[in-house]
């Protein structure tokens, strides 16, 4: 599962944390 789908609202943090 993706972070972004659990913490949509965070999804922009993940994808800089991840960098995807």
């Amino acid at each position: 599962l993706n972070v972004c789908e659990i913490f949509r609202e965070k999804c922009e943090n993940v994808k800089h944390l991840k960098g995807a």
